[in-house]
């Protein structure tokens, strides 16, 4: 039995499960059956996303789908599911071109929740930028180092920072980003942009992923502010992020099975 055919198998007997801390965990319900979060239905062994064979799906997938599982609405999550099932019985047909146009995809519609109220612009230009690779037109390592280099400048101008970029330690920078809310599409775009960089690990791109969300989630319009403040503001936030990686999840599913039907119509 395959990887994928043993996840569909978990999927089909009701045996996958999500809201646990850790994205590869393993259990056994009630009734003395195993039961698996998403990725980790794939394969008993697999400790780590990292240890997923390229056989399977590459890195960038395999934490991506550790996301998709657990930050989504519960309401869209069985059909997610269903489908991302039904994708992994067939993806085995593409080739790292294919996937990396997934990747563009996907990076493309997170950007484009990103760029809406961004005032600094960096959203929308590196937006483009990933649309150009979706079609195969990459950008080169120049043009992604200068876009990392003005959607910094960007971010730093908004949230008032004076260093220069890569002076301040990763975690540091993180935490200084979610402060003001207006820099985070700033700095939703300048990772996106290092995620463009040949040498960069795509193990990184759903941090990238998730950033972007977060940036939408934090650039509402004024009367939709107004309008969640006057329910519950925790409630609506959330709701707001999980619906964002409910449009990403379905979007990045949408991709591979485009890919999937181009690589079938090539090999006719």
């Amino acid at each position: 039995m395959s990887p994928a055919e043993r996840l569909n198998h978990f999927i089909a007997d009701g045996r996958v499960v999500r809201g646990k801390m850790n994205g590869l965990w393993r259990g056994i319900d009630e009734q003395g059956k195993q039961i698996a979060t998403l990725l980790a239905a794939f394969d008993d062994s697999i400790e780590s996303p990292n240890e997923f064979s390229t056989e399977i799906m590459p890195a960038w997938m395999a934490h991506f789908t550790i996301h998709a599982n657990e930050f989504g609405t519960s309401e869209a999550w069985p059909k997610i599911v269903q489908r991302y099932g039904q994708a992994a019985l067939h993806w085995q047909i593409l080739d790292s071109s294919a996937w990396r146009r997934c990747l563009a995809d996907t990076m493309t519609i997170a950007l484009r929740l990103a760029k809406e109220n961004d005032r600094s612009g960096c959203a929308y230009r590196v937006h483009s930028m990933w649309m150009r690779a979706a079609v195969n037109d990459e950008p080169n390592d120049s043009e992604w180092a200068q876009a990392v280099e003005w959607s910094w400048d960007a971010w730093a101008s908004i949230a008032k920072v004076n260093a220069e970029r890569g002076t301040l330690a990763a975690q540091t920078a993180e935490f200084i980003s979610i402060h003001p809310p207006e820099g985070r599409p700033a700095w939703a775009a300048m990772r996106a942009a290092q995620q463009g960089l040949s040498f960069a690990s795509q193990n990184e791109a759903t941090m990238v992923i998730s950033l972007a969300i977060e940036a939408w989630n934090n650039t509402q319009p004024e009367a939709a502010k107004f309008e969640q403040a006057q329910t519950s503001s925790d409630v609506g936030m959330a709701s707001r992020m999980q619906r964002g990686w409910d449009i990403v999840t379905q979007h990045c599913l949408a991709s591979i099975e485009r890919e999937i039907v181009k690589a079938r119509v090539a090999q006719i």
